[in-house]
C-alpha cells in the first residue's frame, strides 16, 4: 500500500514537472518575436561621419578653388537657388524670382532663416556676398556668376532687385553661389564663420574641421549623423591610405585608377557622370560632311562602348546627348544610332557613294570627292589621342580614311573653322544651354534654322512643359542631322564605407544630396 502511494506521488510530481516545462517553453516561444523586434529596434548607428579631402586651400566657399571643399561647404552654406538631383533649379534662401524687364530680376527671400550664430538672414547678406565676389573676382570660382550684375538694390529686408549689364539667358542658374553673413567678415576677430546650412562649424583644430548639427535648422534634431569630421590631407596618396585602413568613411575622386591605391574590396563605389562631355564635331561646311548621310555613316561606324572600355577602363559613361547626365530635360533612351558598321556601308551605297581602292568616293558638283578627313585632337591629352586612334581604326575599317592632326591649341583651329573632324571636350555648366551646339555661332558651322529658332525661344520660356517640348524638338533634330556625335562623359566616384546606408545619390553639383537620410551602422 505504501509502495503504491509512493508511485502515485511520483507520477503526480512528474506530471507537474511536464506541465511546468510546457508552460515555460510556450512562454519562451511567445517572447521570441517580441525579443527579435526589440533587437531590431535597438540596432545601433554611429553618429559621426568622417570625410576626407586633400589640399585644402581655404574654407571660405567664395575663395576656395578646391572641388571637395566646395562640396563640403554645401553642408555649411546655402545659396539663393540650388540644382537638385535632376538638375532642375529650385529655391533655397529665395522663395520667388522673376524677370521683370529685359535686364532686371526681383528676388524674394525666405524669412525666418537664422545664421549659425543666431543672427537673422536678410537682403544685406546677399548684397554683401555679391560685392565680395566681384571684389575677389580674380580668386573666386563664382566670378562669372555675378559678372553681369551691374547693380544690387535692397527693396526691403527680404526683397532685392538685380540689374544686369546685358540680357542673359538662364541667368537664374547663376544664383547658386553660397551666401555669407556680412558681419562675419567685418570683424577682425572672427574665427569661425557662420552659414545657414544643415551643419555648422564647431571647431577647427589643425588638419581637422568638426561640424555639428545646426540647431536653427528645422528637424535638425532628427539627423542620425550628429557630427562630421573633415580631415585634410596634403596629398591624395595620404588620403587613400587612411581610407584603406578605415580612418575615413567617405572620399571623392576623379581618378579612374583609384583601385590601384585602395584595392577592389572593403568599400562601396558609386560612379556618376562628371561635367566633361566628349564628342566628335563635324565641320559641316566641308563638301562631304555637309551631307547628312556621311555623318550618319560615321556615327554608325563608331563603337562608343569600345572607347569607354578600352581607353577609359569602363570608368567613363557612354554619352548619347549633351544633357545625358541625369538632366530632367532629357529622358530619351534611344538617341544613339548604335554601332552598326554594315549599316554605315549601306547608307553610303544607297546615297551614290562608290567603294574603290579601299575608299569611298563620289562626284559632287563635278568634283571627285573621297571620304578622307583630318581629325583634330589636343596634343597634350594622351587619353584623347588614344580615342582619336580608336576612331581612326574604326572608320578605316569601313573605308573612311582619317589623318590624325595633333595640335596644342585646338580652339584657334575651331574658331578659324580650320578642321574636318575634331575630337573635343566641353565642361558643361549647370544651365541646360545648348546654344554652342545649335545656336547661330555654333562651333560646327551648322545652319539648321529651326534649331536656331528653338534656341532663341527656349531663353524666354518658363513653363516646364513647354520647355520640355522645345528640348524634345531639339533632340529630334539632333537625331536626324547629327552635327556632332556624343561620345562620353567623364565620371567622378564617391567611395564610402559599406556600412554607410541611406539614399546616396551624388551628382557633380553636390556630393551630399539626401545626407539627412544617411546612417552608419555600428
Amino acid at each position: 500500500m505504501k509502495d503504491k502511494l509512493i508511485k502515485r506521488l511520483f507520477l503526480l510530481f512528474a506530471v507537474v514537472i511536464i506541465i511546468v516545462a510546457i508552460v515555460i517553453v510556450k512562454k519562451q516561444g511567445e517572447n521570441k518575436p517580441q525579443q527579435a523586434t526589440q533587437a531590431i529596434e535597438e540596432k545601433k548607428y554611429k553618429t559621426e561621419l568622417r570625410i576626407g579631402i586633400s589640399a585644402l586651400d581655404t574654407f571660405d566657399p567664395i575663395l576656395s578653388k578646391n572641388k571637395n571643399v566646395q562640396d563640403v561647404c554645401k553642408l555649411i552654406y546655402e545659396p539663393l537657388l540650388t540644382i537638385d538631383e535632376s538638375y532642375k533649379i529650385k529655391g533655397v534662401m529665395a522663395t520667388e524670382w522673376a524677370k521683370t524687364s529685359e535686364n532686371s530680376y526681383i528676388i524674394k527671400l525666405k524669412q525666418g532663416i537664422k545664421w549659425h550664430n543666431g543672427k537673422d538672414f536678410s537682403a544685406a547678406d546677399v548684397e554683401f556676398t555679391i560685392n565680395k565676389i566681384k571684389q575677389e573676382s580674380d580668386k573666386s570660382i563664382y566670378a562669372q556668376n555675378v559678372k553681369n550684375i551691374s547693380n544690387v538694390t535692397i527693396i526691403d529686408n527680404y526683397t532685392i532687385k538685380l540689374e544686369l549689364a546685358t540680357e542673359e539667358a538662364f541667368f537664374e542658374y547663376n544664383l547658386i553661389f553660397p551666401i555669407e553673413l556680412a558681419s562675419d567678415y567685418n570683424s577682425e576677430n572672427q574665427e569661425i564663420p557662420s552659414g545657414t546650412g544643415l551643419y555648422r562649424i564647431y571647431q577647427i583644430s589643425g588638419n581637422k574641421i568638426e561640424l555639428v548639427r545646426n540647431q536653427y535648422k528645422e528637424n535638425a534634431e532628427n539627423l542620425q549623423i550628429k557630427s562630421i569630421i573633415i580631415k585634410n590631407y596634403e596629398t591624395m596618396g595620404e588620403l587613400y591610405n587612411d581610407f584603406k585602413i578605415g580612418n575615413i568613411d567617405v572620399i571623392n575622386t576623379d581618378n579612374i585608377e583609384y583601385s590601384n591605391y585602395i584595392g577592389t574590396i572593403g568599400y562601396t563605389a558609386r560612379n556618376f557622370s562628371g561635367r566633361n562631355f566628349g564628342f566628335l564635331g563635324f565641320n559641316t561646311s566641308n563638301s562631304a560632311l555637309y551631307n547628312i548621310e556621311v555623318r550618319r555613316a560615321i556615327s554608325y561606324a563608331i563603337d562608343k562602348n569600345s572607347i569607354v572600355t578600352n581607353i577609359y577602363d569602363n570608368k567613363y559613361n557612354v554619352a548619347d546627348y549633351p544633357l545625358d547626365y541625369g538632366n530632367w530635360l532629357y529622358n530619351d533612351e534611344n538617341t544613339s544610332s548604335g554601332y552598326n558598321p554594315e549599316q554605315s556601308k549601306r547608307i553610303l551605297e544607297d546615297n551614290g557613294w562608290e567603294y574603290k581602292n579601299k575608299i569611298w568616293q563620289k562626284n559632287i558638283n563635278n568634283q571627285r570627292i573621297q571620304l578622307v578627313f583630318n581629325l583634330l585632337v589636343n596634343s597634350n591629352d594622351t587619353l584623347r589621342i588614344k580615342v582619336a586612334e580608336n576612331i581612326k581604326q574604326q572608320l578605316e575599317d569601313i573605308g573612311i580614311k582619317i589623318n590624325i592632326v595633333k595640335v596644342s591649341d585646338v580652339s584657334s583651329y575651331i574658331q578659324n573653322k580650320n578642321y574636318d573632324l575634331a575630337l573635343l571636350e566641353m565642361t558643361l555648366g549647370v544651365a541646360p544651354d545648348l546654344s554652342k551646339f545649335y545656336g547661330e555661332d555654333n562651333i560646327f558651322n551648322y545652319g539648321n534654322q529651326e534649331a536656331m529658332m528653338l534656341i532663341e525661344e527656349i531663353k524666354e520660356i518658363k513653363d516646364e512643359n513647354s520647355l520640355k517640348e522645345k528640348y524634345n524638338k531639339l533632340l529630334e533634330i539632333y537625331k536626324t542631322d547629327l552635327p556632332y556625335i556624343s561620345l562620353y562623359f567623364s565620371t567622378s566616384t564617391l567611395i564610402y564605407n559599406p556600412k554607410l546606408i541611406g539614399t546616396i545619390t551624388p551628382t557633380w553639383y553636390n556630393l551630399y544630396y539626401n545626407i539627412e537620410n544617411w546612417k552608419i551602422e555600428v
